[in-house]
């Protein structure tokens, strides 16, 4: 085999595992990926030490349409470990489910979110491409992290009953505007966090939260 028939196919095969690749919206006009790290330094001091759960997902400002494009297992399953459920693991991408599938609660084991949107939990690189049609796209993040209680979001409280779900400090919501531009990056902000013990109710502002604003690492969208 010469040189070149070797450059040759290294070059078809290379094309076709690329072609090859699946992640949603991939035939759409406008392709982008989302990366960042997750600091195992910042997880391994919580009560579990185990990596944070979340989601992420888009939605059109003009139509109103949700769309999710990851969200990690124990969530999409509604399977947790040594818990029958945890409705303030990502309440507010929760609430968006419900929207998207026209459902009444989030998912469960029986109705999990389609296999193609899940997957493990990374203890360190993520990084997801997706692909979307034009309009008025924003991305948006919900992360949360078990058991990283801090002076203002306790384990025990006043009245001396312990917090069942485990939380901690709540979730915090990042958001990407616009993300259909001429800009080949775009950035995340913070938007607000969840509550502690409630499932739902608007975003609260992040004042009270520690830690856990020092979870992801080169958080990004990048076009395609």
């Amino acid at each position: 085999m010469t040189r070149l028939t070797a450059f040759c196919i290294y070059v078809v095969l290379t094309v076709l595992l690329f072609s090859c690749e699946d992640y949603p919206g991939k035939n759409e006009n406008n392709l982008f990926e989302v990366s960042f790290q997750v600091d195992p330094e910042i997880y391994g001091l919580t009560d579990w030490a185990e990596p944070p759960q979340f989601a992420l997902w888009l939605e059109n400002r003009t139509t109103r349409e949700i769309k999710t494009i990851f969200v990690t297992h124990r969530t999409a399953k509604d399977d947790w470990e040594g818990k029958a459920s945890c409705p303030v693991a990502l309440p507010f991408w929760v609430s968006k489910f419900k929207q998207e599938y026209t459902r009444e609660r989030g998912p469960s084991f029986m109705h999990p979110v389609p296999d193609a949107y899940t997957g493990a939990t990374p203890k360190s690189d993520f990084n997801q491409k997706f692909g979307i049609s034009d309009g008025d796209w924003h991305c948006y993040l919900e992360v949360n992290v078990s058991g990283d209680y801090n002076d203002l979001y306790k384990r025990y409280f006043p009245e001396e009953w312990v917090h069942d779900y485990g939380n901690g400090q709540p979730s915090i919501v990042y958001r990407s505007k616009d993300i259909v531009s001429n800009e080949v990056t775009r950035p995340f902000v913070v938007i607000g966090q969840t509550r502690q013990v409630q499932a739902t109710g608007p975003l609260l502002d992040t004042v009270r939260i520690t830690s856990a604003h020092n979870l992801l690492k080169n958080l990004v969208l990048k076009k395609m």
